[in-house]
């Protein structure tokens, strides 16, 4: 099974107030950590890094020699995407799109996606929700919803390449969250897999705080 995967870092960072391709764990750029773990994987045969333009040259130290592709980030997250999709060559029939804000995935993780691409057209990987969840509106409770079967999704998401690419093209003008979330759009199933704790995204500054702790005492 060849694969290809799409790391996505081009993200302007407005609610963490500093771009992604500009975040430093143990002086290390964020990318570099999924990506290390992506290039552990036999059946990834090529991996592309989408970043804006102006830090193509401060991530060529950490991925020259290894392959890595370079895509130019868009306005928006879709065209993020698109233009790293855009790169997988055409032999690769499956793609992964992961966010370089979980640096901590694990290559179990990765497996099991694309384990799972073999019977499914896309594939998540998700953890339960353990907390009780509200609707709020207004500051006030409007009800509780059932838990049971509320998941809290992560990446690496796993498709089969010419549907998400048809997705995406048909799709532009969709507001998502996810890639996941636009597939679900074309009538095809979507699996879930078990996702890990450590998963996490780095979306608030606070975000960062957890992160040096995980990557200083090593709790993956």
């Amino acid at each position: 099974m060849k694969v290809g995967a799409v790391i996505v870092g081009a993200g302007f960072g407005r609610r963490m107030g500093q771009a992604k391709a500009n975040i430093s764990l143990a002086g290390r750029p964020l990318f570099s950590y999924s990506l290390e773990t992506f290039l552990t994987v036999g059946s990834i045969k090529q991996v592309v890094l989408v970043l804006q333009k102006k830090h193509f040259k401060f991530a060529d130290k950490f991925i020259s020699g290894q392959g890595v592709v370079l895509a130019e980030g868009g306005k928006t997250r879709k065209q993020s995407v698109l233009n790293g999709l855009n790169k997988i060559k055409s032999n690769l029939s499956y793609v992964l799109i992961h966010d370089c804000a979980r640096p901590f995935v694990k290559k179990q993780t990765v497996l099991k996606v694309i384990k799972e691409l073999k019977n499914y057209p896309a594939v998540i990987p998700g953890i339960k929700t353990k907390d009780t969840l509200r609707q709020i509106e207004g500051g006030l409770v409007k009800k509780t919803l059932e838990r049971d079967n509320i998941f809290s999704i992560q990446t690496p998401q796993g498709f089969r390449k010419d549907l998400i690419k048809a997705a995406y093209k048909k799709y532009q003008r969709l507001r998502i969250t996810d890639s996941a979330q636009l597939f679900e759009k074309t009538g095809h199933p979507v699996k879930v897999v078990e996702g890990d704790l450590f998963n996490f995204k780095l979306t608030y500054r606070e975000d960062i705080d957890l992160a040096k702790a995980v990557e200083k005492y090593g709790k993956i």
